[in-house]
């Protein structure tokens, strides 16, 4: 008979060599070692979470200033402070004060001068301005607005921390006896002027500037500076500046003529070159046109569209890119396919002919082969429409044997520079079709910095052909994109004679010096000498 053990406590055993039914050891835990390795496992997770939290913040943060960087560069300040915000909203510590100077910069070149101010209004109150982030926001502002700048520092110094070197040196700048308010432009005719700005100048700090366009003494009670401002109608301006001491400088005089009929001119101009490009498309047919002249007219039509897209034009500026704009236009017209007659046909088949046999018998005959293809396919295409002959069928038979040979040419022209510019001793070479053909002539200089020999080179056939050159040439120092030729000034710094440089009938010709290109201002555009380096690399 079984005994009964009544009310019998229970032993627990820790770790002890207790068996279970097979005979194995069984460990045993308490609910206190079980809560203390929960605990500590929780602890553990905590902290790589955070770990891997911060880490994940760190990259977007970092993301978010370079996004910001590049909107900037782009000019898309908007996208620029929304980047600047989202990386604030995320949490650092390490990059505030960039960021902070970030934002004001975006506003201020987003002409959005409250923002600016109110910005850095809300970071004062904030407290989160150390003196040299203040000094640096405050400079910035400096340059669009004075008078709101010198508000600033009056908030900044309400809180009392005007011991920092940075902070004297602001308030220093500000009762420093006023000079005349200088442009950040020239004064002179213009067709445009929407954003006439003043020169920031950090060693006069907080100076208001104040400005008249109607013939009166500007004073305190005319119109203050705050950016840029527009000049509608041709004026004299005058302006003064104030410290904040209200000491006064002299007073400035600038004058402007606007010329709106110039920029009408040229926005007709332009609208009428897309209009045309527009209605003209690409092919042999009868009034429609290559690819490479439709390519060239069009970035003609595009530079003139970018400089209609400017806030301030200048007059000069806008009266060449009328002259530029007119002669590409007259260009791509002659350029449009018109009818051809049969013997104008025979002529450009006979002339095709030669140059395919010319140049499949050329050094670089590989390397145009596709091209050699091509228009031998087009040579046949032509022969196929003489007989019967038609003004259309004739048309685009002549036109796409005239694309073949363009092609060849450009393919050619690559292929024949690239051999002679590494077997030949030159320093530089600058590629430019001065003709107007759409073959770029070679010229190359085999000088120095200080005396010059250039040696010009065109493409016939395949081969290069060396250009006869006027002796004036060598006088040459700089070229300048010219819509008739090629422009040459006799210094590398644009202050010398310019000279006209045309190519006719496979001769270089120059001009008398150009007097309205006697300043370095007037030109835009200079073709920089390209350097053949010692691996025999050529950008072309």
């Amino acid at each position: 008979m079984k005994k009964m053990y009544i009310n019998r406590q229970k032993k627990i055993f820790l770790n002890s060599g207790r068996r279970n039914m097979y005979g194995r050891k069984k460990t045993v835990f308490s609910p206190m070692a079980l809560g203390i390795a929960l605990a500590f496992i929780l602890l553990i997770s905590a902290i790589a979470y955070s770990a891997v939290d911060a880490y994940k913040k760190k990259n977007i943060v970092k993301s978010c200033l370079s996004n910001a960087r590049s909107y900037t560069e782009a000019q898309n300040y908007t996208a620029a402070i929304e980047e600047y915000n989202k990386a604030l909203k995320i949490g650092t510590s390490s990059n505030k004060a960039d960021i902070y100077r970030g934002i004001v910069y975006c506003y201020i070149k987003d002409n959005k001068t409250d923002e600016a101010v109110d910005y850095a209004k809300l970071l004062l109150a904030r407290r989160e301005l150390k003196p040299d982030n203040f000094s640096e926001i405050a400079l910035m502002v400096n340059t669009v607005d004075p008078s709101s700048a010198y508000r600033l520092l009056q908030t900044y110094l309400e809180s009392g921390k005007a011991d920092d070197p940075s902070i004297q040196k602001l308030i220093a700048s500000s009762q420093s006896a006023p000079v005349l308010p200088q442009l950040d432009m020239l004064q002179g005719s213009y067709v445009k002027l929407s954003d006439l700005k003043f020169k920031p100048d950090d060693e006069h700090f907080g100076h208001s500037i104040y400005y008249t366009t109607n013939n009166e003494a500007p004073d305190e009670f005319s119109k203050i500076y705050r950016g840029g401002f527009p000049i509608e109608e041709s004026t004299d301006l005058r302006a003064v500046s104030f410290n904040s001491n209200a000491d006064s400088s002299e007073i400035a005089l600038y004058s402007f003529n606007i010329d709106k009929e110039m920029l009408e001119k040229l926005q007709e101009l332009v609208d009428n070159s897309k209009q045309l490009l527009k209605d003209t498309k690409v092919g042999p047919e009868i009034g429609q046109c290559s690819q490479a002249a439709k390519d060239r007219f069009s970035a003609s039509a595009a530079e003139a569209e970018e400089l209609l897209s400017q806030k301030n034009i200048l007059f000069m500026d806008a009266e060449n890119q009328v002259d530029y704009l007119t002669a590409a236009e007259e260009e791509f017209t002659e350029r449009i396919n018109k009818e051809i007659d049969k013997e104008t046909l025979d002529k450009m088949i006979t002339f095709a002919d030669s140059i395919y046999l010319a140049v499949g018998r050329a050094s670089i005959s590989n390397d145009v082969s596709a091209e050699l293809e091509a228009l031998k396919t087009a040579i046949d295409s032509a022969k196929a429409a003489q007989t019967p002959f038609s003004e259309n069928s004739g048309s685009v038979a002549y036109y796409s044997l005239y694309q073949s040979l363009l092609d060849l040419n450009f393919a050619g022209y690559k292929s024949a520079y690239k051999t002679l510019l590494i077997t030949s001793n030159c320093n530089n070479y600058i590629i430019y079709d001065v003709n107007g053909d759409m073959i770029p002539e070679l010229i190359l200089n085999r000088g120095t910095n200080s005396e010059n020999y250039f040696y010009t080179y065109s493409v016939e056939q395949g081969e290069v052909v060396r250009i006869e050159s006027d002796e004036r040439f060598e006088s040459i120092k700089r070229f300048y994109i010219h819509h008739d030729g090629l422009l040459g000034c006799t210094t590398d710094d644009g202050t010398g004679d310019f000279r006209l440089i045309t190519f006719v009938q496979n001769k270089l010709e120059i001009s008398d010096p150009i007097e309205e290109y006697n300043t370095s201002e007037t030109l835009k555009t200079s073709l920089v000498p390209v350097k053949v380096n010692s691996s025999g690399n050529i950008d072309f």
